[in-house]
């Protein structure tokens, strides 16, 4: 091979190396980017619904204070008025920010939980639960990979690991 083929090797293999690279850090860049916002998406999610825990831990431990005075046969105050009727629950979960779909869900979800309960398996169905979530990254990581290759005409195939694990 002469000097200027070798030249022009050198030359096509580092620009192939350089948009290789180049598509790996963008995609990287990419995901990192996404998981971030999915955290901070997250932590936003997790304050908006923390901040009505206090009021609504309040009232359930007056309930059962209530409910205990009256098993005792004691005067308990409150609990005449009517109960609230399913339209005034839904307002005040859609106003929550809920929509009708997650208002449906969240009623199949405590049946389906009473019923996993009174079975003793909840804790079953919260492990299976959560474990597709994180089964689930993998595949979303590698079709991205796969779209970013192909967008970028580039391939690419896994090495095997060196029979000693060097």
């Amino acid at each position: 091979m002469s000097p200027d083929e070798q030249l022009q090797l050198q030359k096509e293999n580092a620009e192939a190396d350089e948009r290789f690279c180049s598509s790996l850090r963008d995609m990287n860049a990419s995901s990192a980017a996404e998981y971030r916002a999915m955290g901070t998406e997250a932590i936003d999610a997790a304050k908006a619904a923390e901040a009505p825990i206090a009021d609504a831990a309040s009232k359930s431990e007056h309930a059962k204070e209530r409910l205990a005075k009256i098993k005792k046969g004691e005067e308990a105050e409150g609990g005449l008025g009517k109960s609230m009727t399913y339209e005034e629950c839904e307002r005040i979960m859609l106003d929550a920010g809920l929509t009708k779909d997650d208002i449906r869900y969240a009623s199949h979800l405590s049946a389906l939980l009473e019923e996993l309960e009174s079975c003793g398996i909840a804790d079953d169905f919260w492990t299976a639960l959560h474990r597709p979530r994180a089964a689930s990254d993998r595949p979303i990581r590698r079709g991205a990979e796969r779209d970013v290759l192909r967008k970028h005409r580039l391939a690419w195939v896994d090495k095997p690991a060196p029979a000693d694990g060097s």
